[in-house]
């Protein structure tokens, strides 16, 4: 069973932290410029800072995709939303951005509220719930009801896990497939292109024998116009 989400979320991004560093600490710096804008409440500024933030999130969270697709480890529509999650609360929090440039995250951020004011909390794996100990003099049949129904809880969250590491799985299986399929359209290129410039070589190879023969055959014209002429030379000084 693959990972939970928000575990592959934060693996996802400590992977983009050490891969693209440089991508990062520019991303964290125009965090501190929004969150400095909002403190001064300078509206103009805060506008094209939010524009700017939509823009990097999105280009960082398709670098992170790449990146965990490259380390054979590619990640669900899920995490990727968790991805701009913890993006996020890094913009609005200095705390967050803090444990984030680290590359040692343990889950992913969320933030909630408005601005730097805002509460930055590691989502978690929902544990499944467990079972209320039955109250003193509820009948067998209550207890039992109960007990069924925190055991079809149980289920119904297994389920509900299980379906969501298949559907990751399916994405991966679809990603693998794209990237096969792109490889393929290549080759067929590569292919496409030695066939006519073997067909091109094929031709000028022709041409060169045809060229060839043919030098040859006036040059083997020449000669006997050679030996003929002295041939008749000969005759000419015997008679004399």
């Amino acid at each position: 069973m693959t990972a939970a989400a928000p575990a592959a979320a934060a693996w996802a991004v400590n992977r983009l932290v050490r891969v693209e560093p440089e991508q990062v600490g520019a991303f964290l710096e125009l965090g501190s410029a929004l969150r400095e804008a909002q403190e001064q409440l300078a509206g103009d500024e805060l506008r094209r800072l939010a524009a700017e933030r939509r823009k990097v999130i999105g280009a960082l969270v398709t670098q992170a995709k790449r990146a965990a697709r490259e380390a054979g480890a590619p990640i669900s529509v899920a995490t990727a939303r968790q991805v701009e999650d913890t993006l996020s609360a890094a913009l609005a929090d200095p705390d967050a951005a803090e444990a984030l440039a680290g590359g040692r995250l343990s889950a992913a951020l969320q933030h909630t509220g408005l601005g730097p004011a805002g509460t930055v909390t590691p989502l978690r794996k929902p544990s499944r719930p467990r079972a209320a100990p039955s109250a003193t003099g509820d009948s067998a049949a209550v207890t039992r009801s109960r007990r069924e129904l925190e055991r079809l809880r149980a289920a119904a969250q297994e389920a509900q896990e299980s379906a969501a590491a298949t559907g990751a799985d399916a994405e991966a299986a679809r990603t693998a497939q794209a990237a096969v399929k792109t490889e393929f359209d290549e080759l067929a290129r590569s292919l496409d292109e030695v066939r006519a410039r073997l067909e091109q070589a094929d031709g000028q190879v022709e041409k060169a024998e045809r060229v060839a023969t043919r030098a040859q055959r006036e040059a083997a014209a020449a000669a006997r116009r050679v030996e003929v002429e002295a041939e008749r030379l000969e005759r000419l000084i015997a008679e004399q």
